[in-house]
Formats: C-alpha cells, sequence, structure tokens
C-alpha cells in the first residue's frame, strides 16, 4: 500500500464540512454546517471571494453543465441552482422534505440525480 503525506491543510468553514467537488480549472468547491458554500484555489491554499450563504446547511453538491451551474441539497430538503458565473440563483427546489445527502451529474442523459434522508431518488 501506498505511503501518503499531507500536502496542504487549509482552514476557513466555521462548522463541519459535508461535501467538495474539484470543477475544471481546479478551484474546489465546499459545503458546511456554518451555511456557506465556499470556493477555494488550491495552488494558493485560500478561500477565494466566491461563496454562497443559504438558509440552512448545505449537505451535498453537484456541478452541473461543465461547471457552468452548480446543485446544492440543504439540510432542510431545498435544492437550489446557481449560475456560478452570476453568483445568481436560478431555481430554488423543493421536492425534498428532509437533507439532500447526495447529488450527481448524468451529462450523457441532461440529468441529473438527488437522494434523501427519507430515502427518496429523484431524477431531475
Amino acid at each position: 500500500m501506498k505511503n501518503f503525506s499531507l500536502d496542504k491543510t487549509i482552514t476557513g468553514h466555521a462548522g463541519a464540512i459535508y461535501d467538495s467537488k474539484v470543477d475544471c480549472s481546479g478551484f474546489l468547491f465546499t459545503t458546511s454546517a456554518d451555511k456557506f458554500v465556499a470556493r477555494w484555489n488550491l495552488t494558493k491554499g485560500e478561500q477565494d471571494n466566491f461563496a454562497i450563504k443559504l438558509d440552512y446547511s448545505a449537505y451535498s453538491i453537484c456541478l452541473l453543465n461543465n461547471d457552468k451551474h452548480i446543485a446544492i441539497g440543504s439540510s432542510k430538503g431545498n435544492l437550489h441552482i446557481v449560475d456560478l458565473a452570476n453568483n445568481k440563483e436560478l431555481k430554488n427546489l423543493s421536492q425534498h422534505k428532509v437533507g439532500v445527502f447526495s447529488l450527481c451529474e448524468n451529462p450523457k442523459k441532461k440529468e441529473f440525480y438527488s437522494t434523501d434522508a427519507d430515502g427518496y431518488f429523484c431524477v431531475w
């Protein structure tokens, strides 16, 4: 088994980090109990000027449409779709009634999927 060594530690969230995704440009997006989605410059090891403040903790994220949009699943079941270029919410979907734990995209079918704490699986 290969030994791993710590390359970098990045701090900044004021709560537990629940999910993370890296985009095509190498930025890291994270969700947290502190109700923020943040973006980090991995080369510099610091947060950049992008952040989304939510009303509830963000449990899950998924980059969509070649990293043009981000889907954010909240602890209360809301599913926020945000345009990353304009930092503007496009949709606030409320199909789920409890925490959205997992999101993933299927670009071949132009769909994305969400799962929640009640065991529901949704196709969007």
